[in-house]
């Protein structure tokens, strides 16, 4: 008996649950609003080719060095580059790496064109 009146009462359940009115969905149109890109160019100025003194690349900054006058700090391949100076002829940048060489042994010309190093002999060939 108790099982007649459960399942009785499961299919009471469902016919009322069937009965109902299942909420009608509405969606509502959306309008997609696109920015317009702004293009921005970039004037690209060609810089001159210049000498100057690389006299040290590490990993880690070099505060001491960083700080001295005249000395540049570049991040180029995941060193800090430190360089003296800019001049326009190489013959200019040895004179002065002559007496730079006490203080720094290893340092070097270095001829940047548009930013980027560039090998002495391919720098002299183009000047």
């Amino acid at each position: 008996m108790k099982t007649a009146q459960i399942f009785l009462m499961g299919i009471f359940l469902v016919f009322i649950s069937c009965g109902k009115k299942q909420e009608e969905k509405v969606e509502i149109p959306v309008k997609k609003v696109e920015k317009p890109v702004e293009v921005v160019k970039e004037e690209i100025i060609a810089q001159p080719l210049i000498f100057t003194i690389q006299i040290g690349a590490f990993e880690y900054g070099n505060n001491k060095i960083a700080a001295a006058k005249d000395v540049v700090t570049y991040k180029e391949n995941n060193l800090f580059v430190y360089r003296f100076g800019s001049f326009s002829s190489y013959s200019e940048a040895r004179k002065v790496r002559r007496n730079l060489l006490n203080t720094y042994p290893d340092a070097f010309v270095q001829a940047v064109k548009d930013g980027k190093r560039l090998a002495i002999e391919k720098a002299l060939k183009s000047k």
